[in-house]
């Protein structure tokens, strides 16, 4: 799990790029800010979330729902866990 977890930090999804520079449009962040290497697709990624953030667009992504529906494909949860 420690080799996954260090993995997943390094290296982020694109819509984890993208869900980061758009809440650091809306936490006022910087565009310069960019923690990532110039000309990357994580980098891209991030400004392209940047800028809806800061033009107040809704994200193209929703990361917990994202996160759910990955947890049900492992068989985490029950196919009717958010029904009620």
């Amino acid at each position: 799990p420690h080799i996954k977890l260090k993995f997943n930090i390094d290296h982020p999804s694109y819509e984890e790029c993208y869900m980061f520079g758009y809440e650091c449009a809306l936490s006022e962040v910087a565009e310069e800010e960019n923690p990532f290497r110039e000309g990357s697709q994580e980098s891209e990624q991030w400004l392209e979330g940047w800028w809806a953030g800061a033009y107040g667009e809704q994200p193209l992504f929703d990361l917990n729902h994202a996160d759910a529906e990955e947890r049900h494909l492992r068989g985490q949860i029950a196919a009717n866990d958010q029904q009620y």
